[in-house]
């Protein structure tokens, strides 16, 4: 090869590890939220609108919400009384389940608080929280938790259920200690982007994790126990039927 020809190379090369460069730097400024653990490439205000517009073109309404759907997983748009946007919550229902018995609503929060069945308490949020606010039953309720996981990390000691990252503010998030029983990758049927999955038993709950790979590229193994941190939602899935009068 002539010298210039190797020049014009070695200047592609460089020119292709900058981009890559770049791309790490993106990615590692682009810290996870509850979209992207579900594959949803939302990390500006206007993604987000674009979102929006999708789940009010194809969702269905339910009450006050617009709600998109694709297998498991759900995009939960609120709407107010003059048709304005209040809230985008997603959601993913994977096979674990909990038996809580719910306590205080939390209307700022769009959440619970409630206690598992050896009085563990914690917080988590309703994507339809409206349709599940009035009455709270007083018997335990199946719920199924999901963890929208920001850290994962091996973890050690002994299982722990969901717990408040800060007590006096239960927005700020949870975190847990579990046992894995699967995981795995999922692709987000709207956009095609990769997201993982993990079923864990943290004590007295089951909980799905879903996380985005930039947060743990390895897969944890059947039998690891994980430590995680994240936003813990739920949807109310049978309540106890009504005692014949």
């Amino acid at each position: 090869m002539t010298p210039l020809i190797l020049a014009f190379i070695a200047v592609a090369v460089l020119a292709l590890l900058a981009l890559v460069g770049l791309a790490a730097h993106v990615s590692e400024d682009s810290p996870p939220n509850r979209l992207t653990t579900l594959g949803f490439p939302v990390h500006t205000k206007q993604e987000l609108g674009w979102l929006i517009r999708d789940v009010e073109r194809s969702g269905e309404a339910v009450g006050p919400y617009r709600v998109l759907r694709a297998g498991a997983i759900e995009v939960w748009v609120e709407k107010n009384a003059e048709d304005a946007v209040v809230d985008c919550v997603p959601y993913y229902q994977g096979p674990t389940r909990a038996q809580l018995r719910l306590e205080c609503p939390l209307d700022d929060l769009r959440a619970f608080t409630a206690r598992t069945q050896d009085g563990h308490p914690l917080t988590f949020v309703l994507p339809d929280y409206w349709l599940q606010r009035e009455p709270p039953p007083s018997d335990p309720v199946e719920v199924a938790l999901t963890l929208f996981t920001y850290t994962l990390e091996p973890g050690s000691g002994r299982r722990t259920p969901p717990t408040p990252l800060n007590p006096t503010h239960p927005d700020h998030g949870v975190w847990l200690v579990g046992a894995v029983l699967e995981a795995g990758w999922h692709t987000n049927p709207l956009t095609r982007q990769r997201f993982g999955y993990a079923y864990v038993d943290a004590g007295s709950v089951e909980v799905t994790l879903v996380f985005d790979p930039r947060v743990y590229a390895r897969l944890p193994m059947r039998g690891d126990l994980v430590r995680a941190s994240g936003a813990l939602l739920g949807r109310v899935l049978a309540k106890p039927k009504p005692s014949p009068a």
